[in-house]
């Protein structure tokens, strides 16, 4: 549990300066090429998978939990443009090699905004519910939770969420997935 502990205050320090470093944008698309404008943007359809990076755990605290497998899926529902920003909508989130069994519920859907011109993004993943044993999570709209890593050849996702149950402790939710589609992926201003 102590080292368990101290990965979770490591990946919530690594990832809480990631994700709040700036308000947000409005003029987002998602991009195949690093180049802004966008020469083709990906459309409304287009399919996001991702899977945990490899050697990380998805660390949930309040019962001090940690997976070593997760997985989702999601589709582009607003593709964005110069006056608007990217909504997608998770199709599926799972969790494996727990301590304590996740069961997804609802999977949410997530705004992402350009970051400062680094073809990175920042987010607010909202509408995920989510069973931990005997527990049901909610996560609300707490600012910004979620971060698009530009990389090659694929984008990471990192999670760092709020979430609670009535008559459970308050639970935080980490993880780094890596984006295996669409390959390569930038979120570009327009």
């Amino acid at each position: 549990m102590i080292i368990l502990k101290s990965l979770a205050a490591v990946a919530a320090v690594t990832l809480l300066g990631v994700l709040s470093l700036a308000a947000p944008a409005s003029a987002t698309v998602l991009c195949g090429e690093k180049k802004d404008p966008c020469p083709a943007a990906y459309p409304v359809g287009t399919k996001i998978a991702g899977e945990l990076r490899s050697g990380e755990k998805t660390l949930f605290t309040g019962f001090e939990d940690g997976c070593t497998e997760s997985s989702f899926t999601a589709e582009v529902t607003k593709a964005g443009g110069s006056s608007s920003t990217v909504t997608i909508a998770f199709t599926s989130l799972s969790w494996g090699g727990c301590l304590r069994a996740k069961q997804l519920v609802k999977a949410g859907t997530m705004e992402i905004h350009q970051f400062n011109k680094s073809f990175e993004g920042r987010g607010t993943w909202t509408g995920l519910v989510y069973k931990d044993s005997f527990c049901t999570y909610t996560v609300g709209a707490t600012g910004i939770n979620a971060a698009i890593v530009a990389g090659s050849p694929h984008a990471e996702l990192l999670v760092e969420t709020t979430a609670s149950a009535f008559g459970c402790p308050n639970q935080t939710w980490e993880a780094i997935f890596t984006v295996t589609a669409p390959s390569p992926l930038y979120v570009s201003g327009s």
